[in-house]
């Protein structure tokens, strides 16, 4: 799994009454990805693309933040998740980019090249 780096252990949640913080079983994940465009597709911005991603996540999908960088050949991010595995954020990861592919009209054509179906 070279795609994941694990960011975090756990994530304690703060108490303002004094009680321990609260634990879960989800951690952050560093995933990486890249999509890839048609040779004949203009050009997005990273600001579109990012926008494209936003839109393309859903409540489940543990999306804490993402980073895009646009190229004439497509773009490569990252996405800061929380998953109880690195498997598991890495599917998050490409559901939540294929539903970008789906939903946007910006990236007609284009294809998530990683991370790869686990």
């Amino acid at each position: 799994m070279g795609h994941v780096r694990v960011v975090a252990r756990t994530c304690p949640v703060a108490s303002l009454s004094g009680v321990a913080p609260l634990r879960h079983n989800r951690h952050v994940h560093l995933v990486e990805f890249s999509l890839t465009k048609p040779p004949n597709a203009p050009d997005v911005s990273a600001d579109a693309l990012l926008g494209a991603l936003w839109a393309g996540c859903e409540h489940g999908d543990g999306v804490e933040h993402l980073r895009v960088h646009a190229a004439r050949s497509g773009a490569r991010g990252v996405a800061f998740l929380l998953a109880p595995s690195g498997a598991s954020a890495i599917e998050q990861c490409r559901t939540m980019c294929l539903r970008a592919l789906t939903r946007s009209g910006h990236l007609t054509g284009w294809a998530l090249a990683r991370p790869a179906a686990v």
